[in-house]
């Protein structure tokens, strides 16, 4: 009887199979983590942007009109809308910045808060 040494053709393909669909998936996760990590970045940029543009509201560095509207922005076109109400407490407003960006708009970040004019 003869003794076997090494792999069978079946086996070397089997293995080359088990890889390939190892390799696909490895690769469609990495893709995944890829435009995940893209999308916070942009989110990130997008509440820092909001959280500027309230800042300077608060601050009267600008106003409403001035800060509202399609802004260009380290490589970012943001649509901005500010948004004024009165509240129930006189001389107060609450104020919120909204930026969306991409068509159709998808609101990436809000900022709120409360300001006397």
């Amino acid at each position: 009887m003869r003794r076997q040494q090494g792999f069978t053709l079946v086996e070397v393909l089997v293995a080359l199979v088990v890889a390939a669909i190892a390799l696909l998936a490895l690769t469609q996760a990495q893709g995944r983590f890829v435009d995940t990590q893209q999308q916070l970045e942009t989110r990130l940029q997008a509440a820092a942007f909001a959280q500027n543009a309230l800042t300077r509201l608060i601050a009267g560095e600008a106003s409403a009109q001035v800060l509202a509207g399609r802004k260009q922005v380290d490589g970012h076109v943001w649509q901005v809308r500010i948004i004024l109400e009165k509240t129930p407490v006189p001389g107060t407003q609450r104020v919120q910045v909204a930026v969306s960006t991409g068509q159709p708009p998808e609101v990436m970040a809000v900022r709120e808060s409360i300001v006397a004019p």
